[in-house]
């Protein structure tokens, strides 16, 4: 029977049948993914398991229908929140990979990984690797479990986010990282009570310098996260921020129609501040 999965881990070409609908069904069925999660369980070499999550990952991840058909054993979610776990870099990435798919197919699968203390793990992996892989997948996954249409996701799970969304501005400079990251944050710190949280982990000077003019992907949910800063308590942290009118005044200069708008936002909120604010302004030169 060893033999037996060894040559099937190992010689399995799902881009082979994830084009036969007809096989792809005939592999998910209960008792082989039963028999496959039971193998993960029962087996040492993490080599073989590594495929074994592959596989499991690429069935579950295709279609909703195709997650549900595989999350409807509870243990293969299970699994794969606990190979969060694992030290072992390939491992993780499956996990990353199965866990941020199967959370964009459905809502309830991604309350059902919150639930389970998916969202945990995945800071903790993300918050203790260095490997730039892992961090692209995770902080992907992290976003598909923040971001979602409504309902949203229990806001006392998902705020535990926001120091590892905000250490990844420091972390890296991946357009794609990085926008995962602000759109997660934009959604996060629509919640009022989380922004002196965001502002406590020292991102806010960080954020300002990756506006770009030339890039709406990453700088329109930068751009509504200052926004959101802007109409609390914390106007004059961000004004004294060295150069920030600057950055942000620059966008005015942007191709995209979409940025302008953004920013247009962001001066209507600047100018209703009180006096003190705009003599600040008026010293910056800044509407000159």
């Amino acid at each position: 029977m060893w033999n037996i999965w060894v040559h099937f881990f190992k010689n399995f070409d799902f881009n082979r049948f994830c084009f036969d609908e007809g096989l792809v069904e005939k592999i998910i069925d209960e008792d082989m993914i039963l028999r496959i999660t039971g193998f993960i369980k029962n087996n040492a070499d993490l080599y073989l398991k590594k495929e074994a999550f592959w596989i499991l990952g690429n069935l579950a991840a295709e279609t909703a229908d195709q997650s549900r058909k595989v999350i409807k054993m509870r243990c293969c979610l299970v699994d794969f929140i606990e190979l969060l776990k694992s030290n072992f870099i390939d491992c993780l990435n499956h996990a990353s990979f199965f866990i941020g798919k199967v959370a964009a197919n459905s809502l309830d699968f991604r309350d059902m990984i919150l639930n389970l203390g998916g969202l945990e793990h995945f800071l903790q992996a993300i918050n203790m690797t260095t490997h730039k892989t892992l961090i692209k997948s995770g902080s992907s996954s992290i976003s598909k479990l923040c971001r979602a249409r409504r309902p949203l996701p229990k806001i006392e799970i998902v705020g535990k986010a926001i120091p590892t969304l905000s250490k990844i501005f420091l972390r890296s400079n991946d357009p794609y990282v990085l926008g995962d990251a602000s759109w997660a944050l934009f959604i996060l710190l629509r919640e009022e009570n989380l922004i002196q949280g965001f502002v406590d982990t020292g991102a806010v000077p960080t954020v300002i310098q990756y506006l770009d003019p030339g890039n709406p992907f990453i700088t329109t949910p930068l751009i509504r996260i200052l926004g959101e800063i802007l109409l609390g308590k914390n106007t004059e942290f961000v004004l004294n921020i060295p150069n920030s009118l600057s950055n942000i005044f620059n966008l005015l200069n942007s191709r995209h129609e979409s940025l302008r708008k953004e920013i247009c936002w962001i001066i209507s909120i600047l100018t209703v501040g009180n006096s003190t604010q705009r003599t600040h302004y008026k010293k910056s030169r800044i509407f000159q």
